[in-house]
């Protein structure tokens, strides 16, 4: 198991003790590559501690298996002690943002290498906001449409499918988002269950973004530091207030049922959205969490024949990873739900038989949901159109979009990180699993774990810098500065200051900016 990931532990607790049953009983092996020592490296053989920004030369360096001069700080019998390990079995990389204060391109750049280099390896996702899954199987990222497909592969699908409209363009991700509103260029900033101002890694940006919005929706269960700016406060319920699904990092599908009545006037997001759309012209015909699971089953490429049967049948408690596997999906008994006149709960069989075919298999199943289109057509028309008596012959239906495919992984471009200098130290900025989070605040039992906010450095550092343990430094960056004290920490690699964000003290995010590769600090007696 290759980590390319923040600290489990802290992030991503049930797969930590999964990682540390691997190990211990299984017999797995683990390589970690961190800016810092993470409660991961006591399970893993090796833990090669790397320059920030520099994973993907690392990476590179592996897959060569050797390295003439060191790489990203490590030394090159370090390189090549861990590429032999990785030669010697199937490997699986869990993948995430280990660092907040450096770009994601270069964790995505190492993914890249890995892939082009080795495509029959196994990749886990190491995201950490619950049912994040969930959100992008939905669609709910720049040039995706639910299902896993892209804008331009399932635009013609989702409009002959009965969508009336369909973006025509890719649109932003967070970040450009709260550019966009920081520089006074979008009318409406909505804050789905959002709290930019504490959760954002760049502060700054989140403050003018804002502050630069015309009107700012926030939909949320608590007044936070960011919907107390709001214009409009919407009150959603919580999780143990709704029915539906969520999706783990597995791509594991499972229920959640209503257990308590939200509170007030809080409602399921699902009809604050429906409510908005109805109040601005539009009917989004729906009704209830089922008859959603029901469109999404049809029209979803990756959940094809998910319907919420099976997710409450497959397996119990255990639910259903999408895309179903061959065997599991329903035989096809009906037509595409694109055509017209057929019930769409009809057709959701058509979509699971056809979805994750090869291009031959898709084309024997368009015929044959053509075929019982047809059929279902001619019983229609001789049911309730015809005389009795009469033979109701059905026009041939018109031919339906071509099912579009589940997305692949396409490297963008990268760029390197910028030279190391000599006068700063690179910020390494994560998280902890007890922070100043508004879940967390609110729960009484938890609310006093947050820690001080404290910067950590090598002990190297400290005589370089002339600076005493446990004094008041000042951290500046061109995003900001900020005074806390210095502690020494072996953990943390030479040459990097490491930080904990949504601790107490100082707000750690005034110092990193969204859109630099790393984050440079200057560090001074204050």
């Amino acid at each position: 198991v290759l980590l390319l990931a923040p600290d489990l532990k802290e992030e991503l607790p049930v797969l930590f003790l999964r990682l540390r049953h691997a190990v211990t009983r299984d017999g797995a092996s683990v390589v970690e590559l961190a800016a810092q020592r993470t409660s991961s490296s006591e399970l893993a053989q090796v833990t090669l501690l790397h320059r920030p920004g520099a994973v993907g030369e690392v990476v590179s360096a592996l897959l060569a298996g050797s390295a003439s001069q060191e790489v990203g700080g490590i030394e090159p019998s370090a390189i090549a002690q861990v590429a032999a390990l990785l030669a010697d079995g199937p490997v699986t990389v869990v993948l995430g943002r280990a660092n907040l204060a450096e770009s994601s391109d270069a964790p995505v750049a190492a993914a890249a290498a890995i892939h082009a280099a080795h495509p029959e390896v196994r990749f886990l996702s190491a995201l950490r906001r619950g049912n994040v899954h969930g959100a992008l199987d939905m669609g709910l990222a720049p040039g995706l449409l639910p299902g896993r497909t892209t804008l331009d592969d399932g635009r013609t699908w989702f409009r002959e499918s009965g969508w009336p409209t369909v973006p025509s363009e890719r649109g932003l991700d967070a970040t450009g988002i709260l550019q966009e509103a920081a520089a006074g260029r979008l009318d409406v900033l909505v804050l789905l269950g959002a709290d930019p101002l504490a959760d954002f890694p760049d502060r700054d940006l989140a403050t003018r973004a804002l502050a630069g919005a015309r009107t700012v929706i926030a939909v949320d269960r608590f007044l936070t530091a960011s919907s107390q700016q709001a214009d409009v406060v919407l009150a959603a319920a919580g999780p143990t207030e709704v029915d539906g699904t969520t999706t783990n990092i597995e791509g594991r599908i499972s229920t959640v049922s209503r257990k308590v009545t939200p509170p007030g006037t809080a409602r399921d997001d699902w009809m604050v959205a429906a409510e908005l759309s109805r109040l601005l012209g539009v009917d989004l015909g729906l009704t209830s969490p089922t008859q959603i699971l029901d469109e999404i089953a049809t029209l979803a490429p990756s959940h094809a024949g998910i319907t919420p049967e099976i997710v409450q049948a497959h397996g119990g408690r255990d639910g259903v990873v999408a895309p179903l596997a061959p065997e599991e999906r329903p035989e096809l008994e009906s037509a595409s739900p694109s055509d017209p006149g057929v019930d769409p709960a009809a057709g959701e069989a058509a979509v699971a038989a056809a979805a994750v075919n090869t291009d031959e298999e898709q084309r024997a199943a368009d015929a044959e949901a053509t075929e019982a289109q047809a059929d279902a057509e001619g019983e229609a028309d001789h049911t309730d159109a015809e005389p009795p008596g009469a033979t109701a012959t059905a026009p041939p239906p018109p031919a339906g979009p071509t099912r579009p495919g589940v997305l692949a992984f396409t490297a963008p471009a990268f760029a390197d990180a910028p030279p190391v200098d000599a006068y700063s130290l690179r910020l390494v900025a994560v998280r902890k699993l007890y922070d100043q989070g508004t879940d967390v605040q609110h729960a009484p039992g938890l609310a006093g774990l947050a820690a001080e906010s404290s910067l950590r450095m090598h002990p190297h550092d400290f005589d370089r810098l002339g600076v005493d343990a446990g004094a008041m430094v000042t951290v500046s960056t061109s995003s900001g500065s900020v005074t806390l004290p210095v502690r020494p920490d072996l953990a943390v690699g030479k040459g990097a200051a490491a930080v904990v964000v949504g601790q107490t003290g100082p707000a750690i995010g005034s110092l990193i900016d969204a859109v630099a590769a790393v984050t440079e600090v200057r560090v001074a007696k204050s």
